[in-house]
């Protein structure tokens, strides 16, 4: 069995609104339509069929709304969340953000999974699909640190923190 990847990316307490993580999220998700990942998102929903009736405006305004939905004003420090895939079962590609969080409560996170790299899923896996990905994310969302690896190579490397993949970044120490 071929290791499935994911693509993570982290950063401390970043107290943002939820217009600052839509202006970022959109942003990115125009980015990821130059081909690596797909134009049409969809909202996780309870089951498949509710998920493919759920598309997603890529708009600021139609993000803000969705990010201002998952926000908890009993616990403000978790931030905003929003999961999303693109609705294919076998070769699809999934992503959930949690951003404008205190860190000391819940992680602000990027973390993208694509299909196994195998059949219709392999072409994510190209050198040149990863790495503008892998940018794209890092220049939108600006963590301390992200990385694509497998949870094989993750889990090797035990509890540290950033732990190495594929590519790896710190971009506060200098990245490029």
């Amino acid at each position: 069995m071929v290791d499935r990847f994911f693509l993570g990316a982290y950063w401390g307490s970043r107290i943002e609104s939820a217009e600052d993580c839509a202006r970022r999220l959109a942003r990115y998700c125009r980015l990821a339509e130059l081909d690596p990942l797909p134009p049409t998102w969809l909202k996780v929903g309870r089951n498949r069929a509710e998920s493919l009736s759920l598309r997603i405006d890529p708009s600021n305004d139609n993000l803000r709304r969705l990010l201002e939905q998952s926000y908890d004003e009993k616990f403000p420090g978790l931030g905003f969340r929003l999961a999303v895939w693109d609705g294919r079962e076998s070769s699809g590609v999934a992503m959930k953000v949690t951003c404008g969080s205190d860190a000391r409560v819940s992680p602000n996170v990027v973390v993208i999974n694509p299909p196994s790299p195998s059949g219709e899923g392999l072409r994510l896996y190209r050198p040149e699909t990863v790495r503008a990905v892998f940018c794209a994310v890092v220049d939108e969302w600006d963590p301390d640190w992200a990385a694509f690896a497998s949870d094989a190579m993750r889990d090797s490397q035990g509890d540290a923190r950033p732990y190495a993949g594929w590519l790896t970044c710190a971009p506060h120490k200098g990245f490029r």
